[in-house]
Parts: structure tokens; C-alpha cells; sequence
């Protein structure tokens, strides 16, 4: 507000201004809905991702350990 005084411009009306916050109040409140739905959903898939890497971890062992053990025959 200082800038459009410093400048010389006037201030546009109260009236104006008090529907562009109750605009910008509005898009916000959206916005952070938004934001939280999103912020759920990557909690979900991060869970889904850690099961997924405990399911398949205790499978890359056993594998490594039959590949080992192969090894070891073939020395």
C-alpha cells in the first residue's frame, strides 16, 4: 500500500479490497483441502510401498542365500 502511495496512485476502495481477500481467503481454504487429500494419499502409498519392501525383502535374502549356496557346490 505504501508503494501505490509513494507512486501516487490512489488505493482502490475498501469494498474492493475486502472482496478480493474473501476471494483469495476462498481459494486458499480450497487449495489446503486439496492439499491435505494429496498429502493422505502419498501417506497411503508409502505404506504401501513399505509393506511392499518388507514382503519382497525377505525374498531377495532367500534368493541370495540359494545362489550362495550354489556357489559354494560348484567350488
Amino acid at each position: 500500500m505504501n508503494a501505490l502511495k509513494a507512486d501516487g496512485r490512489k488505493l482502490p476502495p475498501y469494498k474492493e479490497l475486502r472482496e478480493q481477500y474473501a476471494q483469495i481467503s476462498e481459494e486458499k481454504d480450497r487449495l489446503y483441502q486439496e492439499y491435505r487429500k494429496l498429502q493422505q494419499k502419498v501417506k497411503q502409498h508409502e505404506n504401501v510401498r513399505a509393506n511392499l519392501e518388507q514382503l519382497i525383502r525377505p525374498e531377495q535374502k532367500e534368493k541370495r542365500r540359494n545362489r550362495s549356496r550354489q556357489e559354494d557346490r560348484y567350488k
